[in-house]
């Protein structure tokens, strides 16, 4: 802990404050907004799950609309994604713009 504490010091002290934005807490996030809550939340559910590669997929967040996009194996992981996506707290809406490429 001391050495990142250290390291935020000495980027806060270089980049006058903005470098300890490398080490991002929920609470950054709620300064941010609540898109950018719902985003971080949406990205932890998809990078949680073992069955999504949440690597591989984007998010937009618009109000409660969540837009995800990019590629993954197979349509179960398709739709998996957007199962996780509709449980975060201040979704009210996906679309659902992710491409399959691969098996399925």
């Amino acid at each position: 802990m001391r050495h990142v504490t250290a390291l935020c010091m000495f980027a806060w002290l270089s980049f006058g404050g903005a470098g300890c934005a490398l080490f991002g807490t929920e609470q950054d996030e709620a300064a941010k907004g609540p898109e950018a809550v719902i985003e971080a939340n949406v990205k932890k559910a998809l990078i949680g799950a073992q069955d999504v590669d949440g690597a591989a997929i984007g998010i937009i967040v618009e109000g409660g609309r969540v837009t995800l996009d990019g590629f993954v194996a197979n349509a179960a992981e398709r739709r998996r994604a957007e199962q996780l996506s509709e449980r975060v707290e201040g979704v009210e809406q996906v679309i659902n713009r992710i491409e399959v490429r691969g098996g399925d």
